[in-house]
């Protein structure tokens, strides 16, 4: 009985922990998002801001040191790319609280609203197992791309030639 319980909660972890990839379809999440002014709105996290854009998703945690070292790749390119894609960072971490504080005292490395996933709802549903996780989504709302792990000039690279191909 034991060996049965543990295959049945192996399988049923197994399930959960399904990550989504590429050419799968991005399902809309509901979270409440932070603007760079501090202010708050509840919005599915594949919204763009003009139709048929990419839509960049950015899983990062305040207290993840690969996910600042993204930051001085990802934000040039987020700025450069402002008027080709939406840009969506969506925050890992429990406590709102420290999230707040972190925004309020880091603003030059945040441009864009931050998603609290406090509950991780998202975090699951994609498959976010790591910090920073990024995933390009198309008009059609189907991921494109997805990069787990440090930024590296080459993923940039790559991740930059996802978005422009998918206009």
């Amino acid at each position: 009985m034991k060996h049965i319980l543990i295959i049945i909660a192996t399988l049923m972890t197994a399930h959960l922990a399904h990550a989504l990839e590429v050419g799968e379809q991005a399902p809309c999440v509901e979270l409440n998002q932070i603007a760079a002014d501090g202010s708050e709105a509840e919005h599915c996290i594949r919204d763009r801001k003009v139709k048929g854009q990419p839509v960049v998703q950015e899983y990062f945690s305040v207290t993840c040191s690969d996910c600042f070292d993204s930051f001085a790749l990802m934000n040039p390119l987020s700025k450069e790319l402002d008027a080709k894609a939406t840009f969506r960072m969506v925050t890992v971490d429990r406590d709102e609280k420290e999230v707040r504080a972190f925004l309020s005292q880091n603003k030059s490395l945040i441009s864009h609203e931050v998603a609290l996933d406090s509950e991780r709802t998202a975090t699951k549903v994609y498959g976010v197992t790591q910090t920073p996780t990024i995933f390009v989504l198309n008009g059609k709302n189907v991921i494109v791309y997805k990069h787990v792990g440090i930024v590296t000039e080459d993923s940039a690279a790559k991740l930059k030639e996802a978005i422009l191909s998918n206009q």
